[in-house]
Protein backbone atom coordinates (compact mmCIF):
# COMPACT_ATOMS: atom_id res chain seq x y z
CA UNK A 1 0.00 0.00 0.00
CA UNK A 2 1.55 3.32 -1.23
CA UNK A 3 2.25 5.75 2.04
CA UNK A 4 0.37 9.02 1.45
CA UNK A 5 1.79 12.25 0.45
CA UNK A 6 1.69 13.53 3.90
CA UNK A 7 2.99 11.17 5.58
CA UNK A 8 5.96 10.42 3.02
CA UNK A 9 6.69 13.99 3.58
CA UNK A 10 6.96 13.90 7.16
CA UNK A 11 9.10 10.87 7.16
CA UNK A 12 11.54 12.57 4.66
CA UNK A 13 11.87 15.69 7.15
CA UNK A 14 12.21 13.85 9.93
CA UNK A 15 15.38 11.91 8.33
CA UNK A 16 16.40 15.23 7.76
CA UNK A 17 15.89 16.49 10.67
CA UNK A 18 17.91 12.93 12.05
CA UNK A 19 20.65 13.55 9.79
CA UNK A 20 20.73 17.42 10.49
CA UNK A 21 21.29 16.94 14.58
CA UNK A 22 23.86 14.53 13.96
CA UNK A 23 25.75 16.55 11.75
CA UNK A 24 25.90 18.91 14.47
CA UNK A 25 26.54 16.50 17.15
CA UNK A 26 29.48 15.25 15.51
CA UNK A 27 30.67 18.59 14.77
CA UNK A 28 30.65 19.63 17.91
CA UNK A 29 31.79 16.24 19.38
CA UNK A 30 34.98 17.16 16.67
CA UNK A 31 35.22 20.55 18.20
CA UNK A 32 35.51 19.72 21.55
CA UNK A 33 37.96 17.58 21.03
CA UNK A 34 39.94 19.40 18.93
CA UNK A 35 39.84 22.22 21.92
CA UNK A 36 40.81 19.78 24.13
CA UNK A 37 43.49 18.58 22.11
CA UNK A 38 44.68 22.14 21.57
CA UNK A 39 44.61 22.54 25.50
CA UNK A 40 46.81 19.93 26.51
CA UNK A 41 49.60 20.50 23.98
CA UNK A 42 49.66 24.28 24.97
CA UNK A 43 49.69 23.01 28.99
CA UNK A 44 52.41 20.18 28.12
CA UNK A 45 52.60 16.35 28.89
CA UNK A 46 55.21 17.57 31.40
CA UNK A 47 58.10 15.73 29.48
CA UNK A 48 61.33 17.87 29.58
CA UNK A 49 61.97 19.65 25.79
CA UNK A 50 65.49 18.95 26.71
CA UNK A 51 67.23 16.42 29.11
CA UNK A 52 70.49 18.01 29.65
CA UNK A 53 70.64 22.08 31.36
CA UNK A 54 73.32 24.52 31.41
CA UNK A 55 73.56 26.36 34.64
CA UNK A 56 76.65 28.40 36.10
CA UNK A 57 78.57 27.06 38.48
CA UNK A 58 81.67 28.89 40.26
CA UNK A 59 81.83 30.92 37.17
CA UNK A 60 81.78 28.14 34.63
CA UNK A 61 79.03 27.33 32.60
CA UNK A 62 78.06 23.06 33.63
CA UNK A 63 75.90 20.76 31.64
CA UNK A 64 73.69 18.46 33.58
CA UNK A 65 70.71 16.15 33.62
CA UNK A 66 67.71 18.11 33.40
CA UNK A 67 65.91 18.03 37.40
CA UNK A 68 62.03 17.32 37.36
CA UNK A 69 59.55 16.30 39.94
CA UNK A 70 58.89 12.41 38.96
CA UNK A 71 55.92 10.83 38.84
CA UNK A 72 54.08 7.28 37.93
CA UNK A 73 54.00 8.47 34.23
CA UNK A 74 57.17 10.44 34.66
CA UNK A 75 59.77 8.16 36.43
CA UNK A 76 63.47 9.02 36.77
CA UNK A 77 64.77 7.66 33.27
CA UNK A 78 68.16 9.46 32.26
CA UNK A 79 71.73 9.24 34.53
CA UNK A 80 72.78 11.99 36.65
CA UNK A 81 75.53 13.53 35.18
CA UNK A 82 77.41 16.99 35.57
CA UNK A 83 80.18 18.06 33.37
CA UNK A 84 82.10 21.46 32.07
CA UNK A 85 80.84 22.23 28.83
CA UNK A 86 84.30 22.93 27.67
CA UNK A 87 86.82 19.77 27.75
CA UNK A 88 89.57 20.12 30.00
CA UNK A 89 93.07 20.82 28.04
CA UNK A 90 93.78 17.68 25.91
CA UNK A 91 91.13 15.85 27.78
CA UNK A 92 89.48 12.93 25.88
CA UNK A 93 85.39 13.07 26.06
CA UNK A 94 83.22 9.98 25.74
CA UNK A 95 79.47 9.82 25.29
CA UNK A 96 77.89 6.46 25.84
CA UNK A 97 74.09 6.17 25.10
CA UNK A 98 71.57 3.49 25.37
CA UNK A 99 68.74 2.07 27.90
CA UNK A 100 68.86 0.15 30.94
CA UNK A 101 71.87 -1.65 30.21
CA UNK A 102 74.18 1.61 29.97
CA UNK A 103 72.46 2.96 32.66
CA UNK A 104 73.72 0.31 34.57
CA UNK A 105 70.55 -1.46 36.12
CA UNK A 106 70.88 -2.95 38.84
CA UNK A 107 74.08 -1.96 40.04
CA UNK A 108 73.47 2.22 39.17
CA UNK A 109 74.34 4.70 40.28
CA UNK A 110 77.66 2.61 41.26
CA UNK A 111 78.01 -0.18 38.51
CA UNK A 112 77.66 0.85 35.13
CA UNK A 113 79.97 0.57 31.84
CA UNK A 114 80.28 3.75 31.59
CA UNK A 115 82.43 3.44 35.06
CA UNK A 116 83.97 0.77 33.75
CA UNK A 117 85.01 1.87 30.42
CA UNK A 118 86.35 5.40 31.91
CA UNK A 119 89.12 3.16 34.16
CA UNK A 120 90.13 1.55 31.67
CA UNK A 121 90.98 4.54 28.61
CA UNK A 122 92.15 6.22 31.79
CA UNK A 123 94.85 3.59 32.38
CA UNK A 124 95.62 2.98 28.90
CA UNK A 125 96.06 7.14 28.42
CA UNK A 126 98.12 8.01 31.50
CA UNK A 127 98.01 11.95 31.94
CA UNK A 128 94.97 12.65 29.61
CA UNK A 129 91.68 13.63 31.25
CA UNK A 130 89.30 11.02 30.45
CA UNK A 131 85.43 11.69 30.93
CA UNK A 132 83.08 8.67 30.51
CA UNK A 133 80.03 10.90 30.27
CA UNK A 134 76.87 8.21 30.55
CA UNK A 135 73.86 9.02 28.96
CA UNK A 136 71.91 5.69 29.70
CA UNK A 137 68.47 6.12 29.33
CA UNK A 138 65.87 3.78 31.34
CA UNK A 139 63.87 2.47 28.56
CA UNK A 140 65.33 4.10 25.86
CA UNK A 141 64.81 3.10 22.65
CA UNK A 142 66.50 3.63 18.85
CA UNK A 143 64.43 7.25 18.70
CA UNK A 144 65.02 8.46 22.71
CA UNK A 145 68.99 7.65 21.60
CA UNK A 146 69.25 9.77 18.74
CA UNK A 147 67.59 12.87 20.04
CA UNK A 148 69.75 12.26 22.74
CA UNK A 149 72.55 12.51 20.93
CA UNK A 150 71.07 15.46 18.86
CA UNK A 151 71.62 16.99 22.35
CA UNK A 152 75.14 16.19 23.56
CA UNK A 153 76.88 16.72 19.73
CA UNK A 154 77.44 20.40 20.57
CA UNK A 155 79.02 19.53 23.96
CA UNK A 156 82.77 18.90 22.40
CA UNK A 157 82.53 14.95 22.05
CA UNK A 158 85.21 12.93 20.81
CA UNK A 159 83.88 9.54 20.32
CA UNK A 160 79.87 8.29 20.97
CA UNK A 161 79.34 4.58 21.76
CA UNK A 162 75.76 3.22 21.27
CA UNK A 163 74.24 0.10 22.95
CA UNK A 164 70.50 0.05 22.33
CA UNK A 165 67.65 -2.23 20.61
CA UNK A 166 65.86 -4.65 23.32
CA UNK A 167 63.15 -1.62 23.46
CA UNK A 168 62.15 -1.16 20.29
CA UNK A 169 58.52 -3.24 21.15
CA UNK A 170 58.43 -1.24 24.09
CA UNK A 171 56.33 1.90 23.18
CA UNK A 172 52.88 -0.64 22.90
CA UNK A 173 53.61 -1.86 26.23
CA UNK A 174 53.96 1.44 27.73
CA UNK A 175 51.50 3.88 25.61
CA UNK A 176 50.53 5.87 29.20
CA UNK A 177 53.86 7.10 30.15
CA UNK A 178 54.20 10.61 29.03
CA UNK A 179 58.12 10.33 27.54
CA UNK A 180 57.07 7.06 25.22
CA UNK A 181 56.33 7.85 21.53
CA UNK A 182 55.01 5.96 18.49
CA UNK A 183 56.82 8.24 15.95
CA UNK A 184 58.56 6.03 13.52
CA UNK A 185 61.51 7.35 11.38
CA UNK A 186 60.20 9.76 8.72
CA UNK A 187 62.29 8.10 6.20
CA UNK A 188 59.84 4.86 6.84
CA UNK A 189 57.04 4.47 4.46
CA UNK A 190 53.26 3.72 6.79
CA UNK A 191 50.55 1.99 5.94
CA UNK A 192 47.20 4.08 6.49
CA UNK A 193 46.12 1.87 9.54
CA UNK A 194 49.76 2.14 11.06
CA UNK A 195 49.73 6.31 10.12
CA UNK A 196 46.13 6.02 11.98
CA UNK A 197 47.87 4.32 15.17
CA UNK A 198 50.32 6.42 15.06
CA UNK A 199 48.60 9.75 15.04
CA UNK A 200 46.10 8.58 17.63
CA UNK A 201 48.90 7.78 20.18
CA UNK A 202 50.79 10.60 19.42
CA UNK A 203 47.70 12.61 20.53
CA UNK A 204 48.07 14.60 23.75
CA UNK A 205 44.38 14.14 24.88
CA UNK A 206 44.98 10.39 24.19
CA UNK A 207 47.88 10.24 25.40
CA UNK A 208 46.10 11.61 28.94
CA UNK A 209 42.94 9.26 28.75
CA UNK A 210 45.52 6.66 28.69
CA UNK A 211 47.46 7.57 31.95
CA UNK A 212 44.21 8.06 33.78
CA UNK A 213 42.65 5.41 35.96
CA UNK A 214 39.88 4.64 33.94
CA UNK A 215 42.12 4.34 30.67
CA UNK A 216 44.37 2.13 32.74
CA UNK A 217 41.46 -0.02 33.49
CA UNK A 218 39.77 -0.27 30.06
CA UNK A 219 42.88 -0.30 27.98
CA UNK A 220 43.73 -3.69 30.62
CA UNK A 221 40.33 -5.07 29.70
CA UNK A 222 40.29 -4.45 26.00
CA UNK A 223 43.51 -6.40 26.26
CA UNK A 224 42.41 -9.23 28.61
CA UNK A 225 39.48 -9.53 26.33
CA UNK A 226 41.36 -10.30 23.18
CA UNK A 227 44.56 -12.28 24.20
CA UNK A 228 43.21 -13.61 27.99
CA UNK A 229 46.26 -11.17 29.08
CA UNK A 230 46.09 -7.78 30.83
CA UNK A 231 49.55 -6.77 29.38
CA UNK A 232 51.77 -7.71 26.53
CA UNK A 233 50.40 -5.47 23.88
CA UNK A 234 54.14 -5.99 22.15
CA UNK A 235 53.83 -9.53 21.92
CA UNK A 236 50.90 -8.47 19.32
CA UNK A 237 52.50 -6.92 17.72
CA UNK A 238 52.95 -7.99 13.71
CA UNK A 239 52.83 -7.69 9.43
CA UNK A 240 52.98 -3.95 8.90
CA UNK A 241 53.84 -2.63 12.33
CA UNK A 242 56.51 -4.75 13.17
CA UNK A 243 58.39 -4.40 9.83
CA UNK A 244 58.33 -0.59 10.41
CA UNK A 245 59.43 -1.09 13.87
CA UNK A 246 62.08 -2.52 12.42
CA UNK A 247 62.77 -0.72 10.05
CA UNK A 248 62.68 2.50 11.79
CA UNK A 249 65.35 1.02 14.50
CA UNK A 250 67.69 0.56 11.15
CA UNK A 251 66.97 4.30 10.23
CA UNK A 252 67.73 5.81 13.24
CA UNK A 253 71.10 3.78 13.57
CA UNK A 254 71.60 5.24 10.28
CA UNK A 255 71.17 8.80 11.33
CA UNK A 256 73.17 8.92 14.08
CA UNK A 257 76.23 7.77 12.02
CA UNK A 258 74.63 10.93 9.17
CA UNK A 259 74.99 13.21 12.03
CA UNK A 260 78.67 11.43 13.53
CA UNK A 261 79.84 11.80 10.31
CA UNK A 262 78.88 15.42 9.39
CA UNK A 263 80.20 16.57 12.91
CA UNK A 264 83.79 14.17 12.16
CA UNK A 265 82.94 12.37 15.54
CA UNK A 266 83.44 8.62 15.53
CA UNK A 267 80.41 6.24 16.29
CA UNK A 268 80.92 3.00 18.05
CA UNK A 269 77.31 1.00 17.02
CA UNK A 270 76.99 -2.03 19.73
CA UNK A 271 74.65 -5.11 19.03
CA UNK A 272 72.78 -6.46 21.92
CA UNK A 273 73.25 -9.03 24.35
CA UNK A 274 69.83 -10.74 25.84
CA UNK A 275 69.66 -14.40 27.64
CA UNK A 276 68.12 -17.12 25.42
CA UNK A 277 68.83 -20.32 27.31
CA UNK A 278 68.52 -19.11 31.26
CA UNK A 279 65.43 -16.84 30.68
CA UNK A 280 61.99 -18.22 30.28
CA UNK A 281 59.20 -16.13 28.30
CA UNK A 282 58.38 -12.83 30.55
CA UNK A 283 54.89 -13.12 29.43
CA UNK A 284 53.02 -16.28 27.80
CA UNK A 285 50.20 -15.63 25.38
CA UNK A 286 48.03 -18.63 23.55
CA UNK A 287 46.11 -18.28 20.39
CA UNK A 288 43.03 -17.20 19.86
CA UNK A 289 41.44 -19.26 17.48
CA UNK A 290 42.22 -22.22 20.28
CA UNK A 291 39.72 -23.85 21.92
CA UNK A 292 40.17 -24.35 26.28
CA UNK A 293 40.64 -27.76 25.81
CA UNK A 294 43.81 -27.13 23.46
CA UNK A 295 45.38 -24.63 25.77
CA UNK A 296 44.68 -27.43 28.50
CA UNK A 297 46.25 -30.13 26.46
CA UNK A 298 49.27 -28.03 26.05
CA UNK A 299 49.45 -27.01 29.64
CA UNK A 300 49.53 -30.68 30.54
CA UNK A 301 52.31 -31.30 27.88
CA UNK A 302 54.43 -29.02 28.83
CA UNK A 303 54.26 -29.69 32.63
CA UNK A 304 54.93 -33.32 31.82
CA UNK A 305 58.14 -31.93 29.89
CA UNK A 306 59.28 -29.69 32.65
CA UNK A 307 59.35 -32.48 34.82
CA UNK A 308 61.26 -34.75 32.09
CA UNK A 309 64.00 -31.66 31.85
CA UNK A 310 63.88 -31.69 36.04
CA UNK A 311 64.23 -35.30 35.94
CA UNK A 312 67.76 -35.38 32.91
CA UNK A 313 65.32 -36.69 31.12
CA UNK A 314 65.49 -34.38 27.75
CA UNK A 315 64.84 -37.02 25.33
CA UNK A 316 61.62 -37.53 26.70
CA UNK A 317 61.14 -33.69 27.23
CA UNK A 318 61.38 -33.23 23.39
CA UNK A 319 58.16 -34.98 22.16
CA UNK A 320 56.20 -33.83 25.23
CA UNK A 321 57.26 -29.77 24.25
CA UNK A 322 56.61 -30.26 20.46
CA UNK A 323 53.22 -31.52 21.27
CA UNK A 324 52.61 -28.92 23.71
CA UNK A 325 53.52 -26.32 20.40
CA UNK A 326 50.94 -28.53 18.22
CA UNK A 327 48.32 -27.41 20.70
CA UNK A 328 48.85 -24.26 21.04
CA UNK A 329 51.84 -22.58 18.79
CA UNK A 330 50.99 -18.89 20.19
CA UNK A 331 52.51 -20.05 23.07
CA UNK A 332 56.34 -19.06 23.65
CA UNK A 333 57.22 -21.75 25.99
CA UNK A 334 56.98 -25.04 24.55
CA UNK A 335 59.95 -23.42 21.84
CA UNK A 336 61.50 -22.37 24.95
CA UNK A 337 61.27 -26.00 26.63
CA UNK A 338 62.28 -27.20 23.04
CA UNK A 339 65.46 -25.15 22.82
CA UNK A 340 66.17 -26.75 26.77
CA UNK A 341 66.20 -30.15 25.46
CA UNK A 342 67.90 -30.09 22.48
CA UNK A 343 70.60 -28.14 23.87
CA UNK A 344 71.11 -31.36 26.58
CA UNK A 345 70.97 -33.31 23.85
CA UNK A 346 73.90 -31.49 21.72
CA UNK A 347 71.18 -30.19 19.07
CA UNK A 348 73.03 -26.25 19.67
CA UNK A 349 72.05 -25.14 16.54
CA UNK A 350 68.23 -26.93 16.59
CA UNK A 351 68.07 -25.46 20.73
CA UNK A 352 69.47 -22.00 19.27
CA UNK A 353 66.76 -22.16 16.74
CA UNK A 354 64.13 -22.84 19.16
CA UNK A 355 65.37 -20.94 21.68
CA UNK A 356 65.08 -17.32 19.13
CA UNK A 357 61.37 -18.76 18.37
CA UNK A 358 60.83 -18.31 22.23
CA UNK A 359 62.13 -14.62 21.83
CA UNK A 360 60.50 -14.00 19.13
CA UNK A 361 56.68 -15.63 20.75
CA UNK A 362 57.18 -13.68 23.95
CA UNK A 363 54.27 -11.47 25.11
CA UNK A 364 56.77 -8.75 26.39
CA UNK A 365 59.20 -8.18 23.51
CA UNK A 366 61.96 -6.83 26.18
CA UNK A 367 64.89 -8.86 24.48
CA UNK A 368 65.53 -7.90 21.13
CA UNK A 369 65.23 -10.43 18.05
CA UNK A 370 68.57 -11.43 16.21
CA UNK A 371 67.49 -9.08 13.65
CA UNK A 372 68.19 -6.28 15.68
CA UNK A 373 72.26 -7.10 15.80
CA UNK A 374 71.63 -8.05 11.94
CA UNK A 375 70.76 -4.73 11.27
CA UNK A 376 73.33 -3.22 13.82
CA UNK A 377 76.01 -4.91 11.49
CA UNK A 378 74.70 -3.73 8.41
CA UNK A 379 74.36 0.09 9.66
CA UNK A 380 77.83 0.19 10.99
CA UNK A 381 79.32 -1.55 7.55
CA UNK A 382 77.31 0.35 5.01
CA UNK A 383 77.91 3.86 7.07
CA UNK A 384 81.21 3.88 8.08
CA UNK A 385 80.69 3.23 11.65
CA UNK A 386 82.74 1.18 14.08
CA UNK A 387 81.21 -1.85 15.01
CA UNK A 388 81.08 -3.88 18.38
CA UNK A 389 79.53 -6.81 18.32
CA UNK A 390 78.75 -7.30 21.94
CA UNK A 391 76.20 -10.22 21.02
CA UNK A 392 78.84 -12.59 19.24
CA UNK A 393 81.17 -11.63 22.07
CA UNK A 394 78.74 -12.35 24.82
CA UNK A 395 77.84 -15.99 22.21
CA UNK A 396 81.53 -16.53 22.30
CA UNK A 397 81.96 -16.54 26.07
CA UNK A 398 78.94 -18.70 27.01
CA UNK A 399 78.47 -22.50 27.30
CA UNK A 400 77.71 -23.79 23.95
CA UNK A 401 77.67 -20.35 22.16
CA UNK A 402 74.12 -19.40 23.67
CA UNK A 403 73.78 -16.34 25.84
CA UNK A 404 72.62 -17.27 29.39
CA UNK A 405 73.21 -16.43 32.93
CA UNK A 406 76.91 -17.26 32.92
CA UNK A 407 77.01 -12.76 31.95
CA UNK A 408 73.47 -12.03 32.14
CA UNK A 409 71.60 -11.58 35.77
CA UNK A 410 67.89 -11.83 33.74
CA UNK A 411 66.81 -11.25 31.00
CA UNK A 412 68.96 -8.70 29.18
CA UNK A 413 71.44 -7.14 31.99
CA UNK A 414 74.83 -7.85 32.38
CA UNK A 415 76.23 -9.65 35.84
CA UNK A 416 79.63 -7.43 36.78
CA UNK A 417 81.39 -9.89 34.86
CA UNK A 418 79.13 -8.80 31.97
CA UNK A 419 79.63 -5.44 32.31
CA UNK A 420 83.47 -5.39 32.24
CA UNK A 421 83.43 -7.89 29.03
CA UNK A 422 81.05 -5.40 28.05
CA UNK A 423 83.42 -2.26 28.30
CA UNK A 424 86.55 -3.93 27.13
CA UNK A 425 84.62 -4.12 24.01
CA UNK A 426 83.94 -0.74 23.97
CA UNK A 427 87.05 0.23 24.77
CA UNK A 428 88.16 -1.90 21.65
CA UNK A 429 85.81 -0.56 19.31
CA UNK A 430 87.09 3.01 20.37
CA UNK A 431 90.29 1.65 19.41
CA UNK A 432 88.82 0.51 16.27
CA UNK A 433 87.53 3.95 15.45
CA UNK A 434 91.11 5.92 16.00
CA UNK A 435 90.01 7.12 19.44
CA UNK A 436 92.36 5.57 21.67
CA UNK A 437 95.63 3.32 20.72
CA UNK A 438 94.66 -0.12 20.20
CA UNK A 439 98.04 -1.34 21.94
CA UNK A 440 97.51 0.56 25.05
CA UNK A 441 93.87 -0.44 25.61
CA UNK A 442 94.46 -4.21 24.88
CA UNK A 443 97.60 -3.93 27.40
CA UNK A 444 95.60 -1.78 30.26
CA UNK A 445 97.40 -3.72 33.79
CA UNK A 446 93.46 -3.83 35.57
CA UNK A 447 92.52 -7.13 35.51
CA UNK A 448 88.81 -7.94 35.63
CA UNK A 449 88.74 -8.14 39.78
CA UNK A 450 90.51 -4.54 39.75
CA UNK A 451 87.90 -3.01 37.31
CA UNK A 452 85.09 -4.65 39.26
CA UNK A 453 86.40 -3.81 43.00
CA UNK A 454 86.95 0.35 41.35
CA UNK A 455 83.07 0.16 41.82
CA UNK A 456 82.78 -0.14 44.82
CA UNK A 457 80.15 -2.32 45.44
CA UNK A 458 79.71 -3.43 48.61
CA UNK A 459 76.90 -5.42 50.55
CA UNK A 460 74.32 -2.63 51.03
CA UNK A 461 74.86 -1.47 47.11
CA UNK A 462 74.57 -5.37 45.76
CA UNK A 463 71.88 -5.57 48.18
CA UNK A 464 69.72 -3.11 46.32
CA UNK A 465 70.77 -4.45 42.91
CA UNK A 466 69.44 -7.36 44.19
CA UNK A 467 65.89 -6.04 45.66
CA UNK A 468 65.59 -3.90 41.85
CA UNK A 469 66.06 -7.57 40.62
CA UNK A 470 63.61 -9.25 42.92
CA UNK A 471 61.19 -6.75 41.99
CA UNK A 472 61.44 -6.77 38.32
CA UNK A 473 60.57 -10.64 38.34
CA UNK A 474 58.23 -10.38 40.52
CA UNK A 475 56.53 -7.92 38.07
CA UNK A 476 57.04 -10.49 35.61
CA UNK A 477 54.85 -13.06 36.97
CA UNK A 478 58.22 -15.14 38.38
CA UNK A 479 57.57 -15.32 41.94
CA UNK A 480 60.23 -18.24 42.75
CA UNK A 481 62.75 -15.73 40.96
CA UNK A 482 61.71 -13.08 43.13
CA UNK A 483 61.71 -15.01 45.82
CA UNK A 484 65.31 -16.41 45.52
CA UNK A 485 66.53 -12.57 45.00
CA UNK A 486 64.76 -11.80 48.68
CA UNK A 487 66.89 -14.35 50.03
CA UNK A 488 70.17 -13.40 48.82
CA UNK A 489 69.44 -9.73 50.19
CA UNK A 490 68.79 -10.46 53.14
CA UNK A 491 72.32 -12.04 53.22
CA UNK A 492 73.76 -8.81 52.13
CA UNK A 493 73.46 -6.75 55.67
CA UNK A 494 76.60 -5.01 57.37
CA UNK A 495 77.17 -5.83 61.14
CA UNK A 496 76.71 -1.97 61.56
CA UNK A 497 74.01 -0.84 59.55
CA UNK A 498 70.42 0.30 61.37
CA UNK A 499 68.25 -2.21 60.08
CA UNK A 500 70.46 -5.17 60.42
CA UNK A 501 68.53 -6.53 63.60
CA UNK A 502 65.03 -6.93 61.52
CA UNK A 503 65.66 -6.29 58.08
CA UNK A 504 66.74 -9.57 56.82
CA UNK A 505 63.69 -10.91 58.51
CA UNK A 506 61.88 -8.87 56.96
CA UNK A 507 63.33 -10.17 53.60
CA UNK A 508 62.62 -13.95 54.60
CA UNK A 509 58.92 -13.10 55.43
CA UNK A 510 58.43 -11.65 51.99
CA UNK A 511 60.07 -14.90 50.11
CA UNK A 512 57.65 -16.76 52.21
CA UNK A 513 54.64 -14.74 50.87
CA UNK A 514 56.15 -15.06 47.12
CA UNK A 515 56.79 -18.83 47.86
CA UNK A 516 53.06 -18.95 49.33
CA UNK A 517 54.00 -20.26 52.42
CA UNK A 518 51.72 -18.23 54.43
CA UNK A 519 51.70 -19.31 57.79
CA UNK A 520 55.25 -18.77 57.74
CA UNK A 521 54.78 -15.29 55.99
CA UNK A 522 52.45 -13.84 58.83
CA UNK A 523 54.36 -15.03 61.61
CA UNK A 524 57.84 -13.46 60.47
CA UNK A 525 56.59 -10.43 58.97
CA UNK A 526 53.85 -10.37 62.12
CA UNK A 527 57.06 -10.43 64.17
CA UNK A 528 59.12 -7.69 62.46
CA UNK A 529 55.64 -5.60 62.85
CA UNK A 530 55.15 -5.92 66.24
CA UNK A 531 58.58 -5.33 67.13
CA UNK A 532 59.01 -2.48 64.92
CA UNK A 533 56.32 -0.71 62.84
CA UNK A 534 57.71 1.83 61.98
CA UNK A 535 60.59 -0.44 59.77
CA UNK A 536 57.83 -2.96 58.77
CA UNK A 537 56.00 0.41 57.34
CA UNK A 538 59.50 1.76 55.54
CA UNK A 539 60.24 -1.28 54.17
CA UNK A 540 56.82 -2.22 53.31
CA UNK A 541 56.80 1.15 51.24
CA UNK A 542 59.44 0.30 49.02
CA UNK A 543 57.93 -2.79 48.07
CA UNK A 544 54.42 -1.51 47.57
CA UNK A 545 53.16 -3.67 44.57
CA UNK A 546 53.91 -6.33 46.48
CA UNK A 547 51.08 -5.42 48.68
CA UNK A 548 52.10 -7.15 51.73
CA UNK A 549 50.29 -5.37 54.81
CA UNK A 550 47.56 -6.35 52.70
CA UNK A 551 48.04 -9.89 52.18
CA UNK A 552 48.92 -11.03 55.47
CA UNK A 553 45.87 -9.89 57.15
Amino acid sequence: MPIPRWKGFRLRRWAREAAAGFFLALVSALLALGAAETVFRIKGSGEPSRWYAIRTEAGQPVVETIRYEPTPRLPFRLAPVSFTIRKPPGGLRVFCLGDSTVFGYPYAPRGSPSKVLESILSAALPGRPVEVINAGYLGADSARVLSLLRELVEYQPDAFVVYVGHNEFLRYDYAHQVDVHFRFHPRVALSPRTLAFVALHESALWRWACGTDLGLALRGWWQQRRTGQRIGRSGQVSGKMMEATFLSYEENLAEMAGLCRQRRVPLVLCTVAGSAKSQSPLLRLHSRDGSPGAVAESQKSEDAAQRALDGGRPAEALPLAQRAEAFDPADALPDYLSGRARLALKDVDGARACFEAAIEKDGLRHRAFARISEEVRRVAREKGAALCDIRALFEARCADGIIGDELIVDHVHPNLEGMVLLARAMARGLADAGVAPADAVEKVPLSDEDLIARLSMDRPATRDAMLRLALSAAGQENPARAASLFLIAATLYEPGESDVALGPDFLRGVAALLQGDMAKAKQVLGGVRSRDPELFERMSSRFAQLRISERIR
